[in-house]
């Protein structure tokens, strides 16, 4: 099953929650730096670390990530 397909029947395919050592070490990160997301899927880390006032860059090899990345945006 290639991701396309994976994420188009799983809604939250890697779960809603960003990871856990994310949360626990981002504040450690640099607010004046971009941050790029390398494999972003549905983006629950992409919107996390955009939520807490970080410049995130998102990039997904599947297009259904990357639609609902676009799509979630607005949200």
């Amino acid at each position: 099953m290639t991701y396309d397909a994976y994420y188009n029947h799983n809604k939250n395919a890697f779960g809603k929650e960003p990871e856990k050592i994310l949360v626990e070490y981002a504040h450690l990160l640099n607010k004046k730096e971009a941050i790029l997301d390398i494999g972003a899927g549905q983006g629950r880390n992409t919107f996390y670390l955009a939520k807490l006032g970080y410049s995130v860059d998102a990039i997904d090899t599947s297009s259904v990530a990357i639609e609902s990345l676009k799509k979630n945006k607005e949200i």
